[in-house]
Order: structure tokens, then sequence, then C-alpha cells
């Protein structure tokens, strides 16, 4: 059938619709689409006037049905609105994320899904989201605000949302580089007690996340008990990067089969008075052992089935991308053909042949292919690769390490201040390094997280998936909890004072937990209970962060007199 011959069966506007009350808020999107698509073509101008017809349509629809949102695809917005509304939101964002991943997935949730007056996602959206970026390797806050980007304003404005991310730590780590190859420095303690200040918030301000998401995602009993087990798995085995994915993974086969074991209790081809031996052999025979009401039940079931599945399609949020799954699918060749290479060029002779600025960019890009966890898994790595080659000594390594845990944005900025002292030879070259470096680090996560967004856009509709999906998500909700333990574990860089008075810092690694210093619990609980717990006294949480800063100079104040 051609585009000119419709369907009888089916309205080809709008208007068509008896009762714009009909219109569920997907069926209006979805009508919408096909309008832009069809106003896009050539040819079509004598059909205006039909199509401001159906516009208004669908605008009183979106009133009909209570939408807050324009009726247009946000992605096909004009570019100047896309890159403004990137601008005014993304920019705070790289001079008030500190704290790490955990923290910085905190924060997203606050601003995009728990927002007042800017709820762009719901918190179902968010988790599968956070899923998505927690099983593909790289750094997951980024990728996260990187998805988010691109779903709200297209890819390329993502791009420059991800610049307004990283830039201001990507100054400050090659601001560092600089002076560490000028004149080298040390560790500056007032430096140690303010980011003491803001982690503490900051393992406040994760608790508080994984409570909300917690709330918003847990409806049931199994769920609950996923996350337990992520929380657990996560926490017994945090040094182990690959258990991120398996036990987003587990998640949905344990959901899965749950609710396969309901559809069949239902079915009556299981009963909960036997034995597991006896239901088992019955599910393997096909023989039920219900009563002559089995095929009602089976009815019924079919029948509340097919009424969720419908619910659940209704309730998929707006979501829409300006790429289709075959963009996609070049963007994750692409990165999987360069890490093909990376891989074969760095383990031949070639290799010590081939000029720095490659040799970096190799290094670099296998790095951020092979790493699943974010920024804590990627020192070790890194560690390993730059210091091992003799780019940088061990003692730059750790105070750069320490000058990374303090700025904000991705910990993935590290490599901004590795690839500048990897090609230290001037000032040109320091730069040069920074920006291969960062581009060969973060690439693969950014490549791989585009390119799997039409998947998981096409995908999470369909009832079997939408099921998988609430396992997912459960797992991911334990593995925010987790990071939150985590993060209490080992979040304090120790000070102390030595037998002439002096203050040092006595390692640049992180091996105090926020309870052994009661200042910082105080501040954990603030960050908790100011951002989410109180309602008439909530501050936001960049003003938050702020305090925790600078109760850690008052407190590096204080120690020095």
């Amino acid at each position: 059938m051609s585009r000119d011959d419709p369907d009888e069966n089916a309205p080809t506007s709008p208007l068509d619709v008896p009762n714009p009350r009909a219109i569920t808020p997907a069926a209006s999107i979805a009508l919408l689409s096909q309008t832009d698509v069809i106003e896009s073509e050539p040819g079509n101008g004598s059909l205006d006037a039909d199509r401001a017809k159906e516009k208004l349509a669908l605008e009183m629809a979106y009133e009909e049905v209570g939408l807050t949102e324009e009726p247009v695809i946000l992605g096909k917005r004009p570019l100047r609105v896309r890159l403004w509304e990137i601008t005014v939101n993304w920019l705070p964002l790289g001079y008030i994320t500190f704290g790490g991943p955990a923290a910085h997935v905190a924060l997203m949730l606050q601003l995009w899904v728990h927002s007042d007056d800017k709820r762009w996602l719901d918190a179902a959206s968010f988790a599968e989201l956070f899923s998505l970026c927690q099983t593909l390797p790289g750094p997951a806050s980024t990728k996260l605000q990187f998805a988010i980007a691109i779903i709200r304003t297209g890819l390329f404005p993502a791009l420059y949302a991800f610049l307004l991310w990283g830039l201001p730590g990507f100054v400050v780590m090659l601001g560092i580089a600089y002076g560490i190859n000028a004149v080298g420095s040390g560790i500056p303690v007032w430096m140690a007690y303010v980011e003491n200040g803001l982690v503490s918030v900051a393992v406040g301000l994760v608790a508080l996340a994984a409570y909300k998401l917690a709330r918003a995602m847990y409806t049931t009993d199994m769920q609950i008990f996923i996350g337990f087990l992520s929380f657990a798995f996560a926490s017994a085995f945090s040094t182990t990067s690959w258990i991120y994915p398996v036990l987003m993974a587990g998640g949905g086969v344990i959901m899965y089969l749950w609710r396969a074991l309901e559809r069949l209790a239902l079915e009556g081809r299981v009963d909960p008075k036997k034995t597991v031996w006896s239901n088992g052999w019955s599910i393997i025979t096909g023989k039920k052992p219900g009563d002559a009401g089995s095929s009602e039940k089976n009815g019924a079931s079919s029948q509340s089935s097919e009424k969720q599945a419908t619910q659940l399609a209704q309730d998929v949020p707006p979501v829409y991308l300006t790429y289709s799954p075959s963009t996609g699918a070049v963007l994750i060749a692409t990165a999987v053909l360069v890490f093909v290479v990376c891989i074969v060029v760095r383990n031949t002779s070639a290799y010590d042949g081939l000029p720095r600025p490659v040799q970096l960019f190799i290094t670099l890009f296998e790095c951020g292919v092979i790493i699943f966890g974010g920024g804590p898994v990627v020192i070790p790595l890194l560690a390993g690769y730059i210091v091992d080659q003799g780019w940088c000594t061990s003692q730059e390594f750790l105070i750069g390490l320490a000058f990374i845990n303090c700025c904000p944005g991705p910990n993935f900025n590290f490599a901004a201040y590795l690839g500048a002292l990897a090609l230290r030879t001037s000032a040109a070259s320091l730069f040069a390094g920074a920006v291969i470096g960062t581009a060969a680090i973060f690439s693969p996560g950014l490549l791989l997280i585009a390119g799997f967004l039409p998947f998981w856009h096409r995908v999470r509709t369909h009832s079997t998936a939408r099921i998988v999906l609430d396992g997912v998500n459960a797992a991911a909700v334990g593995l925010v909890f987790a990071a939150a333990y985590g993060l209490w574990q080992k979040a304090i860089v120790p000070v102390t004072r030595n037998a002439d008075g002096t203050i040092v810092v006595s390692s640049t690694s992180r091996i105090l937990d926020v309870g052994q210093v009661p200042l910082y619990v105080i501040l954990a609980a603030f960050g908790f209970v100011s951002c989410g717990v109180v309602t008439k006294w909530k501050i936001p949480d960049p003003w938050a962060v702020a305090v925790g800063g600078l109760v850690g100079l008052v407190q590096w104040a204080v120690s020095v007199r």
C-alpha cells in the first residue's frame, strides 16, 4: 500500500479521534512525530493548513492529558534554543559537581528528575539510563549526563554539554601539570581539608539519591530483594570491575523468572501447596494441577497481561532521539574497530616505534574501553599504564591524584594531567598532551552510550523488556546504595600533625571512613537532611556542597593557628 492510500481502519488525523481525552500522552507524541515527518518532506506545501489544524488538535490533546511540555520533539527545536538550554543547565555543573561519580548521579537525579520546575525524566527512565551507563565501559556519570543531553537536545548539542561538563576540571588539571613541570609541588594541606568537607556532604547526597530512587522504583518485594542482593555483592566485591554489569544482568534475569513463575501460578500450572519437584514435573509435562476453573484463570491472566502491557506502553515518557539505530550501530562499530586496532598495535613491536602522541592516544583509548566502574577503577589501571612506561613519576602521579579528587566534574580528567606530563617538552606540547589524553579516554564511553541509546529506546516499550528492566533498575538502585556505603568507608584524606607541630597530608589515598571524624558525620547528615528530608528549609544541593567546602576551609584555618 502506497503512502497516498491510507488505511481505512486507522484515523489519518488527530481530528478523526472523537474525543480528545482518548488521546494518551504516548499516542499524542506518536501522532506529532508522524506529522513532523510529513512536514519535512518536499512537495507537501498544500497541506500546511491541514497540518496546522492537526497541531492545534494535538495541543488541545496535550492540555486534556495534563502534559506541561510543548507538543514538539525536543531534539528538533531550533539549534540556538537547544544550545542555550545546554548552556543554562550544564555550565554550572562543571563547577559544582564535587564528590565523584556517585555524587554526580545524585545531583543529576535532583536536578532533572525530582526538581519541581524541571522534570525532564521520570525515575524509571533515569534508572534505566543509569543501568545502561554502568553496564558500558567508561565514566558512568559522564555517560549519564551525555545521554540525558542527547535525549533532551540532540547529539551535537550533547557534545557541547560534555565540553561544559568537563572543561573546568580540565583547565585545573592542565594548570597543575604546568606547575608540576615548572617548579614541582607538594599537596596543599588546605586542599585536603576542603576536599574532606566536600566529600562528607557528598556522602549524604549519595545516600539521599539512593533513598529517593528506592522510594520511586521499589513497588514489589522482589525488587527490594534484588536491590539487597545488588548492594550486598557490590559492597563485598567492590574492587571487581565486572561485578556491576553482572549484577544488573542478574537482576533482569531474576525478575523475568519471577514474573514467569507468577504467570504459571495464575495459569494454574503450579500449586503453592505442592513441592518444588511436583510443580517442576507439572511444568515439564504441561499438565495443570488446577481445577475446572483453570481455563477461566488462564483467560483472566491473559487479559491482565494485555492490560498491563498497554498500561506500560502508555506510561513510557516522551523520549525521542534525532538519529536512527543504524547511526547508533555505526557509532558502536567505530568504537569497537578503533579498540581492536589499538589492542593489535599496542601488542606488537611497531608500538615502540610510534611517536609519543600516538602511543598516548592508543594507551588511553584502550583504558577507556576496558574500564568498568568509573573513576575509582581507572586509578590503578592508569598507574600501571602511565607510570610503568616512564611518562611520569610515582610522586607526580600521586600529586595529580590528590588534585583530581578536589576538582569538580569527571574523575577521568585525570587523563588530561597525565597526558600533559607525558608530552612535556614545551607549553604547546603540554596542552596537546592534555587534549589527546582527554579525547582518548572519554571517546569510547561516549561513542558506546550514544550508539546504544536508539536500541534502548526501541526495546524499552516491549512488555518483556519492561519486565527485565524492572529487575535491572532494582539492581541499579542497589548499586547506588553500595556507592554511598563505599564512599562512607573511604572518603577522608588523613591529615596529621608532626612532632614539630607542622600539619601534613599523611597519605594521598582516601583511607579513613566518615565515621572516624564526628565533624564529617555531621556534614554527611546535613547533606542528607537539608537537601531532601526537610521541606520548608530545603536548600539546593550545590549550596550544601559549598557549605561542606567552607567548613573544611574553616577547619584548616583553625588547625594552623
